[in-house]
């Protein structure tokens, strides 16, 4: 979860730092944000049912739309040499 005080874990800094921070206590196994954002796979919409599904090796997250909209555009905004879109 992101830290309570500081910058919105969405912008681009505080979002680096937060997944670095996540990875270290989640273990090597989680890629980073930038490592999705370029597969080439990654679209808003598969962004929107991986963060909806169940994953054994991570909490289930209960996110609102605006919450989870804001995570696909920040890993989507991550996308090398291409704007954000949904």
């Amino acid at each position: 979860m992101p830290p309570a005080a500081g910058p919105s874990p969405y912008s681009s800094a505080a979002g680096a730092t937060w997944s670095v921070a996540s990875r270290r206590r989640a273990g090597s196994s989680a890629p980073p944000f930038v490592g999705i954002a370029n597969m080439p796979s990654t679209t808003g919409l598969a962004l929107s049912v991986f963060l909806q599904s169940h994953h054994q090796r991570m909490p289930s997250l209960r996110l609102e739309r605006d919450e989870r909209d804001a995570i696909i555009d920040y890993i989507l905004s991550l996308k090398a040499g291409q704007r954000a879109t949904r």
